[in-house]
C-alpha cells in the first residue's frame, strides 16, 4: 500500500480547489498503480479541505482504477482536518463510494 503525503506534495494548508487536486493527479496515479489500488493518503499538515478538493481527488482516482484495470480499491485518508460530514460522504456517494470515519479518526472509502 502506497501513501502520498499530500501537504508535501502541494505545501498549502487549505486543499480548497480542483485545480490543486489535478496538481497532484500524477502522484495519486503512480501510487494506486504501484499499490494496486490500495493508496493511503495523509493530511498530515493540512488544516482544511473542501468538499470540491475531494471530488476532484475521487474522480482522478475513478480515473486511475479504471485505466489501471484495478479489480480492488482500497483507501484510506489518515488525519483528515475535520470529522466526517454529510458534505463529504455525499461527494463519496457521487462516486459509489461509501466513506466512513476509522476509530482514529481518519476515513476509509470503499464501494457501495
Amino acid at each position: 500500500m502506497n501513501k502520498l503525503k499530500v501537504f508535501d506534495l502541494i505545501s498549502k494548508r487549505v486543499l480548497v480547489s480542483r485545480g490543486s487536486a489535478r496538481g497532484i493527479e500524477t502522484h495519486f496515479c503512480d501510487a494506486l498503480s504501484e499499490g494496486d489500488g490500495h493508496l493511503v493518503i495523509d493530511l498530515d499538515g493540512i488544516e482544511g479541505i473542501t468538499p470540491s478538493f475531494l471530488d476532484e481527488a475521487l474522480s482522478i482516482i475513478d480515473e486511475s482504477v479504471i485505466e489501471l484495470g484495478a479489480k480492488n480499491l482500497d483507501v484510506t485518508i489518515l488525519r483528515p482536518p475535520t470529522p466526517l460530514s454529510s458534505k463529504f460522504k455525499a461527494v463519496g456517494r457521487g462516486h459509489g463510494l461509501l466513506i466512513t470515519e476509522t476509530e482514529d479518526g481518519g476515513w476509509k472509502l470503499f464501494h457501495a
